[in-house]
């Protein structure tokens, strides 16, 4: 088959759709289906067409960490989508691109298959500045209306969790939904496949001494991940004395707000930013920490999560549906639900002997293993 995916945005971008559109990508052309990217760049004017990728020309939104806003309709850009000759359209997002190809599927009459990535009601504080009840609320309203009107034109969407269906659900979405997590490359993620010196590096940038352990955060430095929650959570650990480093790796839009943070409680020689990394150098990242945090109720299917499982880390985390299969509490990490429970939780842990340290990473291993 010929394959359209339209999605807001692509690589070079690194974020849980992009891994997702590609892994996706990679297996259906190893399966010899043709796939073409339909997805946006930062350009007011200007529409790119490469290697079956087509860029549409947007405005980046800065405040939300680089995405690219598009039109709905690109006439240049549908014209060459025809010549694509697609015998579906796979959409990736409710807004933006994805619009353009709910156009496209019903100018060409071609059937339409949506993944539903991102749970858009726990992001409206983007356009709720003002923290206004009202504003949230009527933003939570118009979501489920336009992925109610979306869905309706689609011959099927796919959940990666129960969680999103449940969600879809909710919405009165009538089209079948089927449950389809997205697939990850985890051997990447085999802590033998990292440089020793590398990792002694990264345990530098940390600042952690031998005897310390490293907790560490991959993802969007953004409101919904929660940072400030976990960061709570290490004023508990260092006034307890804890020898333990907070490391995040990610940018976003509130990287200033948590660095200003980290400052005012005297918390910089424990939590370290460094910064947003390529996607080959993450792995390592994993590889020189001892644990994997994440306040985040925002999931869908919770990828960074797998990846340090896979990675022979145990998870730290808030209680979540998409944590069910996941975490089981003591074996492969440990839940909690305040800053101060957070910090007990890490003690606990650093408590068993060592022996059982070196089980729990072989469980947590096994956990994501098929």
């Amino acid at each position: 088959m010929r394959i359209g995916m339209f999605a807001d945005s692509y690589l070079p971008d690194i974020n849980g759709v992009v891994t997702s559109i590609v892994t996706l990508k990679r297996a259906l052309e190893n399966d010899g289906h043709e796939v073409f990217i339909i997805t946006t760049h930062p350009s007011l004017i200007h529409t790119s067409y490469e290697d079956r990728i087509l860029r549409l020309p947007g405005i980046e939104v800065k405040q939300m960490y680089g995405y690219v806003a598009t039109a709905p309709l690109h006439f240049k850009a549908y014209s060459i989508v025809k010549e694509m000759k697609l015998d579906i359209i796979h959409v990736h997002t409710e807004f933006g691109a994805g619009i353009f190809g709910h156009f496209c599927g019903k100018m060409l009459k071609l059937p339409i298959v949506s993944t539903y990535h991102t749970t858009y009601e726990d992001y409206t504080h983007y356009v709720n500045v003002f923290n206004s009840k009202t504003v949230d609320v009527i933003a939570k309203k118009t979501i489920e209306r336009i992925s109610r009107l979306y869905g309706a034109s689609c011959e099927a969407i796919i959940a990666p969790s129960q969680k999103t269906k449940d969600m879809l659900l909710r919405y009165n979405i009538q089209r079948p939904i089927f449950i389809v997590p997205t697939g990850l490359d985890l051997e990447r993620f085999d802590p033998h496949l990292s440089d020793p010196a590398r990792l002694k590096e990264i345990r530098d940038l940390a600042n952690a001494k031998e005897n310390e352990k490293v907790i560490l955060f991959v993802g969007r430095i953004a409101k919904e991940k929660s940072i400030d929650f976990v960061i709570d959570g290490f004023r508990y650990i260092k006034e307890r004395g804890l020898p333990v480093k907070f490391l995040i790796v990610g940018g976003g839009p509130e990287m200033e707000t948590l660095v200003e943070k980290v400052d005012f409680m005297n918390l910089k020689d424990t939590v370290v930013f460094v910064g947003k990394k390529p996607a080959e150098q993450v792995p390592a990242f994993y590889h020189a920490s001892d644990a994997f945090v994440s306040a985040s109720l925002t999931e869908t299917q919770g990828m960074t999560y797998i990846e340090a499982l896979a990675s022979q880390l145990p998870v730290f985390a808030r209680p979540d549906d998409v944590l069910t299969d996941l975490i089981e509490e003591g074996k492969t990490g440990y839940f909690f639900r305040s800053p101060k429970e957070f910090a007990q939780r890490v003690e606990e842990w650093l408590k068993i002997d060592v022996q059982r340290q070196q089980q729990m990473r072989q469980d947590a291993r096994k956990q994501v293993d098929i």
